[in-house]
């Protein structure tokens, strides 16, 4: 839903300055990691997960809703146990367009909650972002 607008200074009824603008109102959106009923407003967050330590895996797509606003994922940042984690080996890594999270087979990571920060931008330049923790064990 869109509208133009022009409002205008006036000055003895006659107009000083004016700039037409566009107002577009969009719908809140949700980005998360689980899943969301649009028809009921209803949401599942899935933003735990328990994974390898050795790897090789990856989550399904996060929710981001309403889709036609889903442009870009970056993990921003990573903390293991509560403390910031570098992740020089380019363990974890996400597919920019879809927000699915992988790690990489490794065998270097030690048991713990990986907490990541994952931002995405809209198609409308917003910013989201949500954390997903993988609790990494070994089995």
């Amino acid at each position: 839903m869109s509208y133009d607008l022009e409002p205008a200074l006036l000055k003895d009824g006659f107009p000083v300055a004016s700039t037409p603008f566009r107002v577009i109102f969009i719908p809140q959106i949700k980005f998360f990691y689980g899943m969301y009923f649009p028809e009921d407003d209803m949401s599942i967050h899935l933003d735990f997960l328990h994974f390898a330590l050795t790897g090789g895996s990856k989550t399904s797509a996060p929710a981001f809703y309403p889709a036609e606003y889903k442009s870009t994922f970056e993990i921003v940042s990573i903390k293991k146990d509560g403390e910031l984690f570098d992740d020089t080996h380019e363990i974890f890594g996400i597919i920019e367009d879809t927000g699915e999270v992988t790690t990489r087979e490794n065998d270097t990571l030690t048991p713990g909650q990986y907490e990541l920060t994952i931002r995405a931008v809209s198609t409308t330049g917003l910013e989201l972002t949500t954390t997903l923790t993988l609790a990494m064990e070994s089995y």
